[in-house]
């Protein structure tokens, strides 16, 4: 074995001793199917089917022939094929293929990702393989048949370096044992096997038009005949088929790899195969992400593998005023209580701050968890970029000093996925707080709207546009939108019926977040792969997150979806659901931008007043002051609150049809409702219900002070036995013009 193996391992920061130290319960910390720390090496064939005697080429007529080809005719490995992992790593240098840096910068180093790739592409005939259905076993064995006599690595990594570990019979979530490295060769098993098909096309059932970049994530293959020069044959396999060059399948060789350490199709979020939280995909960042999005660790990816930064001393959190590292895994305090933390660059430092969101559980014994994060991220890492459109910039960016994003404090909500230790971490039921995909819920800064798409400007599919890439698609008038910071659509989620049905998901042929219309003409922006204004920051304008901000630190509802989200989900919300905005005193203020990029922020509890005009829609519950049951835990100061009917889905199969204005409802009526001890104070303010919003004051409860409450027709105020309002209400015979 090369000196280089042992320095690797002396590189990785805690190495096995951490494992050795792991609670026998099952941790997600120590991995699904793979070690979490340490080093692996997986090995990567690159192959291609034979059509020659089997007809045309479908799959190459569809997207070309993106690999090179010798003056034989021959079919070669991809020219950036080595730029996908890197084969050496002596420290101290940096890692440069994406596999390997992507997860050497999640993991501050604690995790290696390496390997090697046959340098001839795997020819097999198309009459060895079957004409529909395929297994990853299936494919596995189609490779070792057709293996090229002789074979070696492209980069000189040894056989037995892919055989580091005893991986099956799997241990999920349990320390995984080292191979013995005095098993000759033709006993050994490779670990983990990459297989990148250049036009595999008719897997399990697939017909023209071909997806590009599916197949089979990483998952057990447990091959035990003979594969290339391992006679024990592959533990862990994936293989898919990709459009374009080594680097083209880039995506789809993190997608899938990210299975072995966390888990099934329930793992991923943004979509995927599986079931998921929300009842519309929402994009998103992280390791786990589906669909295109950039890939790099997120807060969450580190608090679940338990990768901390080597100098800190806690998993999650920042620096105090006094330069001190203080936790910062948040819950709402007894007493009220402001805190302020330095955040500095995520990526490189882990600083990180996550809330747990109050009052979720007063909605029922199963309902899942929510958790605020909050990342500084400053672009610095290799891997790290907001767009996830590359490399063409779209001509929305009014920053080009920052073309990997505009530094700033990122937030998103965690919804469930917050068991790490236990004998059911894994599981896929959707009750389970693990059990669904999709469960990261960003919040853009610039909002949460309900979207007016012009379907009058819609646009077709033309390639040479750019941020089109041919794709039809409709554009957003943001100015005649009306904003929605509980239940609105945002940058990163967004659905339409386009074609009328009251189903979302049936027949919607065009893509969102393209375009938009700006001084009555339409640009396309792409603005749904992430843009300028998603982050809260000097430049961007946003520097607040509180009850009279879009978006607002409340907790965000859930449905589930149907399976991939192929289709509607028609059943209603179940018990481990939220559907309820629980309104608190949470508000997290950006206060300094340091010259070092370091950012200074302040979480309080106590911050109850709006003094903004807000329009809030849902299932609004207000508790009673968690500090002081003789204070208000609302203030309404000079502004006007509009309770109204959310015009954005907030189910995938429409409610009700309004035939006056012959459109499909997606939501239900709003509901603001006062609980026992709950005081809302007006000083100076007003709410308006309309479109059927009803306000209810249970016993015990108040509304007091100056202003009023306009009750637009449909709309209503229940007052309670023992309940108080001291507020005049008014009337109003025709709804107002919508703001």
């Amino acid at each position: 074995m090369r000196a280089w193996l042992w320095a690797v391992g002396a590189w990785v920061f805690g190495g096995i001793a951490q494992l050795c130290a792991q609670t026998p319960l099952p941790s997600t910390e120590a991995g699904y199917l793979l070690p979490t720390r340490d080093t692996i090496y997986l090995l990567i064939v690159f192959a291609e089917i034979d059509y020659t005697a089997c007809g045309e080429d479908l799959y190459e007529r569809q997207y070309g022939r993106a690999w090179p080809v010798d003056s034989a005719g021959r079919t070669q490995v991809p020219p950036d094929a080595a730029d996908l992992i890197d084969a050496f790593l002596p420290p101290p240098q940096n890692p440069k293929g994406l596999i390997t840096r992507t997860y050497a910068e999640a993991s501050f180093g604690q995790f290696v990702v390496l390997g090697d790739y046959l340098p001839t592409v795997v020819r097999v005939s198309c009459q060895a393989v079957p004409a529909q259905s395929h297994s990853l076993y299936g494919e596995v064995e189609l490779v070792a048949r057709y293996w090229p006599a002789g074979a070696s690595t492209a980069r000189g990594v040894p056989w037995e370096a892919f055989d580091r570990y005893e991986l099956l019979p799997a241990r999920y979530g349990l320390p995984k044992p080292r191979a013995s490295p005095d098993t000759p060769l033709e006993k050994r098993r490779l670990d983990v096997l990459f297989i990148i098909w250049r036009n595999l096309a008719y897997r399990l059932g697939a017909r023209p038009p071909f997806p590009c970049n599916y197949g089979f994530g990483l998952s057990i293959c447990d091959y035990q005949r003979p594969f290339g020069p391992f006679g024990g044959g592959v533990e862990l396999a994936s293989s898919y088929t990709t459009c374009g060059t080594a680097m083209g399948a880039a995506v789809g060789f993190l997608v899938e790899f990210f299975h072995g350490l966390y888990g099934g199709n329930h793992w991923h979020t943004a979509g995927g195969a599986g079931l998921h939280t929300f009842p519309i995909r929402p994009a998103a960042r992280g390791l786990s992400v589906q669909g295109g999005g950039p890939i790099y660790a997120i807060g969450y990816d580190r608090w679940l593998m338990g990768w901390k930064h080597p100098q800190k001393k806690y998993l999650l959190s920042a620096f105090s005023e006094h330069d001190e590292e203080v936790p910062t895994d948040l819950v709402m305090p007894q007493q009220p209580l402001r805190q302020r933390f330095l955040l500095r660059d995520f990526m490189t430092t882990g600083d990180v701050v996550r809330i747990r969101l109050p009052y979720l559980e007063r909605g029922g014994p199963a309902v899942k968890a929510q958790y605020l994060w909050i990342e500084n991220r400053q672009f610095i890492a290799s891997t790290e970029t907001w767009a996830a459109y590359s490399p063409t910039r779209c001509p929305d960016n009014p920053f080009p000093d920052c073309p990997k994003g505009v530094p700033g404090l990122y937030a998103y909500l965690q919804v469930g996925k917050d068991l790490k230790e236990g004998p059911d971490i894994y599981s896929a039921s959707p009750s389970h707080p693990n059990g669904l995909g999709s469960w990261i819920f960003w919040l853009p800064a610039d909002g949460r709207y309900d979207f007016y798409f012009d379907t009058l400007r819609r646009q077709p599919g033309n390639p040479a546009q750019n941020c089109n890439w041919g794709n039809p698609n409709i554009p957003i008038d943001r100015s005649k939108s009306l904003p929605n910071p509980f239940l609105g659509l945002h940058d990163f989620y967004l659905a339409y019926d386009e074609n009328g049905d009251g189903r979302l998901y049936s027949g919607d042929r065009s893509l969102l977040g393209l375009s938009l219309v700006e001084n009555d003409s339409v640009i396309h922006t792409a603005f749904g792969f992430g843009d300028a204004w998603d982050g809260w920051s000097r430049r961007t304008g946003f520097w607040r997150l509180s009850l009279e901000t879009n978006p607002a630190p409340v907790p965000v509802y859930t449905l589930r979806s149907a399976e991939g989200y192929q289709g509607p989900n028609p059943e209603g919300p179940q018990p481990y659901d939220n559907r309820i905005i629980w309104l608190s005193g949470l508000s997290i203020t950006l206060l300094d931008e340091r010259p070092d990029g370091a950012l200074l922020i302040e979480v309080a509890w106590d911050d109850f007043t709006v003094r903004k005009d807000v329009r809030w829609c849902g299932d609004i519950r207000l508790s009673r002051n968690p500090f002081d049951s003789l204070a208000p835990s609302l203030i309404l100061c000079k502004a006007t609150l509009l309770l109204d009917r959310s015009e954005s889905p907030v189910y995938a199969v429409a409610r009700s049809y309004d035939s006056l204005t012959k459109r499909f409802w997606f939501s239900d009526t709003t509901e603001l409702r006062l609980l026992p001890g709950a005081i809302l104070e007006l000083r100076g303010g007003r709410i308006v219900l309309r479109r059927g919003s009803r306000l209810i004051l249970e016993a015990g409860s108040a509304l007091r002070g100056r202003g009023k409450i306009i009750v637009e027709p449909g709309g209503a105020v229940e007052v309670q036995p023992g309940a108080s309002l001291s507020v005049p209400l008014q009337q109003r015979r025709k709804p107002r013009q919508m703001p």
